[in-house]
């Protein structure tokens, strides 16, 4: 990536982190990318050295540039590596190696080098926050933060003024989201935005049916089998079953026959 500004031109290396669960050791991860990153640049630079020198140490002369093979000129390129988390739970992980570390006295960890991750979030992100991407990730960041409030995610899909996003960006909401969106025509590479919410929205409503349904029937279940061992419980205090013959016909603990045994 090359930035320019009235004074200099900036050269970044950037490397993404693309998360759909917490990664609980990120920092370390991360650190570890950098450096190999850096230690990979040290060895080119060494390299591109020795192939143009005439010098006899094939580094200019200078011992320290001899055994690293970097000279005290060369410079390194910034390496900036962006964890993306794509889940709508916040990120509840370590920031920095020192949230890592089994010692918390601040003496001494200012004498331990920190790292911390940059991140990027959808529960982090507000609207303002939102709106600064200029592409299509803006809508799969806001789809995954409001996938799981309907009222937010439609209102959410009618302030965005870009009603048609890039199908891979779609896919990747559908991925995330647990979706399966129904592109229908395809217009250069491009899906109508509305749609694929609606196709969110109706899909997030036949989850919940579905999930109401099961939990009614759990709840049933319960029911009749608490209406059961009510019924045994009674033929056990007036001692015509054993507590033990009913628990295991139930699946319950004989302590739990005896409680309702009790009962009355």
């Amino acid at each position: 990536v090359i930035r320019r500004d009235r004074n200099a031109v900036y050269r970044l290396r950037l490397g993404t982190e693309l998360q759909t669960h917490v990664h609980y050791a990120m920092p370390v991860r991360n650190q570890l990318y950098d450096a190999i990153e850096y230690y990979n640049q040290m060895e080119e630079t060494a390299l591109r050295h020795r192939a143009e020198s005439t010098g006899r140490n094939g580094a200019g002369g200078n011992s320290g540039a001899f055994l690293s093979g970097f000279r005290k000129k060369d410079r390194l390129i910034p390496v900036f590596t962006l964890t993306i988390h794509f889940g709508p739970e916040p990120w509840d992980g370590a920031l920095s190696l020192h949230d890592m570390m089994e010692v918390g006295d601040p003496e001494v960890l200012k004498n331990i080098p920190d790292y911390r991750i940059q991140l990027i979030e959808p529960a982090g992100l507000n609207r303002t926050e939102l709106e600064k991407f200029r592409s299509s990730f803006r809508e799969v960041m806001g789809c995954i933060k409001y996938s799981e409030d309907e009222k937010a995610l439609e209102e959410f899909m009618k302030d965005n003024p870009r009603m048609n996003m890039d199908i891979r960006a779609a896919r990747v909401i559908g991925a995330m989201t647990g979706t399966e969106i129904e592109y229908g025509e395809e217009k250069e590479g491009k899906v109508n935005m509305c749609k694929a919410i609606e196709d969110m929205m109706r899909h997030s409503q036949e989850r919940g049916i579905v999930e109401g349904q099961e939990k009614g029937r759990a709840e049933g279940r319960a029911e009749e089998r608490n209406f059961i061992l009510d019924s045994l419980a009674k033929k056990v205090k007036a001692g015509r079953m054993r507590a033990e013959d009913v628990a295991e016909s139930l699946g319950v603990s004989v302590e739990t026959v005896l409680a309702a045994a009790g009962k009355d």
